[in-house]
């Protein structure tokens, strides 16, 4: 296949994370914003319920609130929750380990490559034979979006999911993505070759459209 860029790289639990981050961000700022909603809502309601007199039930009104507003504010700004890298280690070893990963720390190699045509994954197990590698080739009209950090590049394969997983898609709250199964295209900057990040971002996103008829 004709490719614009190409990445080969080593995946850990480090990149897992930074993959499932980068993915999930979008979703977690959604929510991020109703937790601030609430969050002051909370807190307006008990500083007038102080003001009226209510006492200790007020107050506990009023701080649910400023810590509402608070985890609503850090998730806004960060794409993150607190202490969700550790609430998903069993669905990162399992990811990895579906990739081929063996070792202490758990890694696989693998290669990216973006082209006209789609993307194309091959993974393994760190030194492995060319032919015990397994390829996954997608199409355009299969990927859902592209988007990326300071540190990586990351192009979503379509899931096809929708309603209340597809708003909390982030894998510590509802299981349903099944994150083992992905075959989203995750590609560290450091080892980008053929394009800079912002044009396969926007390529992919040119393509997707395209494909998907947007």
């Amino acid at each position: 296949m004709p490719e614009w860029a190409s990445c080969t790289c080593l995946i850990g639990e480090d990149e897992y994370y930074r993959m499932t981050a980068l993915r999930d961000s979008r979703r977690l700022r959604t929510a991020g914003v109703g937790l601030v909603i609430i969050g002051a809502v909370f807190s307006v309601l008990g500083m007038v319920m102080m003001g009226s007199g209510s006492g200790m039930s007020a107050v506990g009104i009023a701080v649910v609130g400023v810590l509402l507003v608070a985890m609503g504010a850090y998730v806004l700004v960060t794409g993150r929750v607190l202490g969700g890298a550790a609430a998903h280690g069993g669905q990162a070893r399992a990811y990895l380990a579906r990739h081929g990963a063996a070792g202490d720390p758990l890694c696989y190699q693998q290669t990216v490559t973006v082209g006209p045509d789609g993307v194309t994954i091959t993974y393994g197990m760190v030194g492995a034979h060319p032919q015990q590698l397994v390829t996954k080739m997608f199409p355009w009209s299969e990927w859902k979006a592209a988007r990326k950090s300071a540190d990586a590049v990351l192009i979503e394969r379509d899931t096809h999911q929708g309603g209340l997983s597809d708003l909390f898609g982030f894998n510590y709250l509802l299981r349903m993505a099944e994150r083992d199964e992905l075959d989203d295209a995750f590609l560290p900057v450091s080892a980008l070759v053929g394009l800079t990040p912002q044009e396969v971002v926007d390529r992919a996103q040119t393509m997707i459209a395209r494909h998907r008829g947007r």
